[in-house]
């Protein structure tokens, strides 16, 4: 009777026993079937001068709609830095992929990264049981992996240069004084008595009479002398 009472409380406790193992295995294996990743984002602005609090915005997307996607899916970076989207939450291995772009932005003066890259999440066995992810990005138009989504952005600050007018005021010249040359008195003699042995004005008229007579009468004879002669020959 007592072997049949033991016989009988094993069998009762047989099926807890079975359950209880069963609850530990799911538990263990519930915990190790999972794991999360984050994606780093990382924000630079180049040129020199660059304004500060200029907020960017980065967006994620999904190739498709069966992938785990974080809870919040734009992230704002202010200034130069780096963020992390996600977690997000695996549960089997696989490979999944997501697009990230940066939304262009209204700033002056900001020419903004319009890169998209091609982010792939790749969720593999640990080798103890769990899981494990990695992750690579594509730069479009690229073919290299890179583990670094980066945007660069450019400021170009507007340079104006003041243009100063120097403006030089001349003394006037005002000419000097024309010197007035002194020039000196003249001396007029007045003959008032002529000396005694100057020729009075009546002779000397006579004279040139005289003068011009004797030269006529020169020439006069000249001229015959010369007919005289032409006449000879």
């Amino acid at each position: 009777m007592k072997n049949k009472m033991k016989q009988f409380g094993i069998l009762l406790l047989l099926p807890c026993f079975v359950t209880l193992l069963l609850f530990q295995t799911q538990a263990y294996a519930e915990e190790k079937v999972y794991c999360t990743a984050s994606i780093p984002v990382e924000i630079k602005t180049l040129g020199d001068s660059v304004p500060s609090g200029i907020e960017y915005k980065v967006v994620i997307k999904s190739e498709n709609e069966t992938n785990p996607m974080p809870d919040v899916k734009e992230v704002t970076i202010k200034d130069n830095g780096k963020v992390e989207i996600g977690p997000m939450t695996y549960t089997k291995p696989g490979r999944y992929n997501y697009f990230i772009s940066q939304e262009a932005g209204n700033a002056e003066h900001f020419t903004y990264d319009s890169a998209v890259y091609t982010v792939t999440v790749s969720i593999e066995n640990d080798g103890n049981g769990g899981l494990k992810s990695v992750i690579f990005a594509v730069e479009n138009g690229a073919t290299e992996k890179t583990d670094d989504v980066v945007f660069s952005n450019t400021y170009e600050a507007v340079t104006t240069s003041a243009v100063t007018t120097k403006v030089i005021l001349e003394e006037p010249t005002i000419p000097k004084e024309t010197e007035v040359e002194e020039l000196p008195e003249e001396t007029v003699t007045v003959i008032t008595n002529p000396p005694e042995n100057a020729p009075k004005t009546g002779e000397r008229i006579i004279s040139a009479i005289v003068v011009g007579i004797l030269g006529i009468s020169m020439l006069v004879l000249s001229i015959v002398m010369n007919k005289k002669r032409k006449a000879e020959k």
